[in-house]
């Protein structure tokens, strides 16, 4: 847990060396990647002591990824309308997803289960014909409801492949290579082997009363998420007394965005009560410059109601995006974009909710930590 700390403090600025730092930690934990040793500096070895998309979200461990092909537009405000129509269409996905929260039954079971998945693209290939694979995992996350249960998060490495039939067009002119070297540290440093092989899932215990999900700026247990407050203006306060200037780590530097970030994990990625999940979306439609995007896919094409904050920093101008099916409520995805000079955004990274719930199964026999 320690050393995830220090790591969340000194992931680098740029956010192209942020992702290549990224996908370095994932593919290593993942065991579907093999880092490349530079001179006079040892190659740690990873294991994940937190649960899930949860754990790393927040953490700054989310997988980057740049989805090609088209660049949606971001929508402008309707000409000649109030500055604030925008936001006010936001606000209502937002509050018919909190009442759609409220209303669903608390859910029981020997589990909380959620399944995630995500991917990194890595430019690769020659000079003069240069081309993107996407390297794929999914996680599965396990949190016992036993006082002495063992929570467990399962890994799997899908293998890379080129993004776009343009891309496989560029793979096939080189050779059609099952392995590239990427570079995964910041200037440079260090480097990165992905595959096009996947690798059979992989598991790891968190163990019990572990400080199983990132909150903010620290790591909590299952039993501080449950005394999380249902009110919207008594959990804004509460998740505030973990901010501070600067935001921490890769969250956000502005305190909405940053509450947008926190709350989005919130909903997303943490086994809340339904009434913590309906103050989560309620908190999130009362902050400042949350916008609506009407409809929109996510990266597995699944069709939802869109909502964005923008954030501007010495690396540019980025958009959080949190898609909701608007017939449950439920979270589908979450993605951040970097908004370009003409408007227009390109995907950076994602991380799909592909199920979440209760169960009294047990989790799959998987070989550990190799």
């Amino acid at each position: 847990m320690d050393l995830l700390a220090r790591m969340r403090a000194d992931l680098p600025e740029d956010p192209d060396a942020l992702a290549r730092a990224r996908a370095l930690l994932m593919q290593s934990a993942t065991d579907g990647g093999r880092p490349s040793r530079t001179p006079g500096r040892a190659v740690p070895r990873w294991t994940w002591p937190l649960a899930g998309v949860g754990g790393l979200a927040a953490a700054g461990l989310v997988v980057a990824v740049v989805l090609g092909g088209t660049t949606p537009a971001v929508p402008a405000l309707p000409a000649g309308g109030p500055a604030g129509a925008v936001q006010q269409a936001g606000q209502n996905i937002l509050l018919v997803a909190a009442e759609r929260a409220e209303d669903a039954p608390a859910g029981t079971g020997r589990y909380w289960v959620s399944r995630t998945e995500s991917g990194v693209i890595s430019e690769v290939g020659p000079a003069g014909n240069r081309y993107r694979v996407v390297n794929r995992g999914r996680a599965e996350t396990w949190i016992a409801q036993a006082p002495d249960g063992t929570s467990w998060w399962i890994s799997e490495s899908l293998g890379a492949k080129p993004l776009t039939p343009e891309d496989t067009a560029a793979w096939k002119r080189d050779g059609e290579p099952g392995r590239w070297e990427v570079p995964a540290g910041a200037h440079g440093k260090g480097s990165l082997e992905i595959t096009a092989s996947p690798r059979p899932p992989i598991g790891n215990p968190i163990g019990t009363g572990a400080q199983s999900f990132a909150l903010g700026d620290r790591n909590v247990t299952q039993e501080e998420i449950d005394a999380l407050p249902t009110e919207p203006a008594a959990l804004r306060s509460t998740l505030l007394e973990r901010f501070h200037t600067g935001g921490g780590g890769d969250l956000p530097v502005g305190q909405d965005q940053w509450l947008f970030a926190v709350g989005s994990n919130i909903v997303t990625d943490m086994p809340v009560s339904p009434g913590v999940r309906a103050a989560a979306f309620r908190m999130l439609a009362d902050l400042s410059g949350v916008r609506d995007l009407g409809t929109v896919q996510d990266a597995d094409g699944r069709t939802g109601q869109a909502v964005a904050i923008t954030e501007k920093s010495p690396n540019g101008t980025f958009e959080t995006r949190l898609i909701i099916d608007p017939a449950s409520g439920d979270p589908l995805s979450r993605e951040t974009r970097a908004v370009q000079p003409a408007g227009t955004t390109v995907l950076t990274s994602y991380g799909l909710v592909v199920d979440t719930g209760y169960t009294d199964d047990s989790p799959p026999p998987v070989p550990g930590d190799r």
